[in-house]
């Protein structure tokens, strides 16, 4: 899909949580959080996708934009693990929240694709994560 409008959208100036990162004298700051996002995102998301999907064929910049927009917007959480991994988990009201922008509404159907990927992987680790914790029988 190329659609200058669903980039304009998700390359929106960043306003909240990483507003920082724009004023950030490190370039590498940056550059190590879409590398960041950029993997988790092909490591831990992609495979919730069908091959029809926007979010699987479309290039990387375009799926790292539209994360770090949804955690700009404090709609998708940024949390560092125990064990010093990543996980990228949704608010409760992340659908509603979409639901609501107005400016948003092209591209409504992607982002609410791309938040239940994020609810399905949050789900799956929090499984993974209970079953290494279970004493053995």
């Amino acid at each position: 899909m190329n659609d200058p409008g669903f980039d304009a959208i998700l390359n929106q100036t960043w306003l909240g949580q990483l507003e920082g990162y724009l004023h950030h004298k490190n370039d590498e700051h940056l550059e190590a959080l879409i590398l960041e996002v950029q993997r988790f995102f092909e490591r831990r998301l992609i495979g919730y996708f069908s091959p029809k999907s926007i979010w699987h064929v479309s290039h990387c910049s375009r799926r790292v934009a539209a994360v770090l927009f949804l955690v700009d917007r404090g709609i998708i959480n940024r949390i560092l693990q125990a064990d010093s991994t990543i996980l990228y988990s949704p608010v409760s009201s992340a659908e509603d929240w979409v639901l609501s922008q107005t400016d948003l509404l092209p591209v409504n159907d992607p982002l609410l694709e791309l938040i239940s990927a994020f609810r399905r992987d949050v789900a799956l680790s929090t499984n993974d994560s209970n079953l290494k914790n279970e004493e053995p029988a």
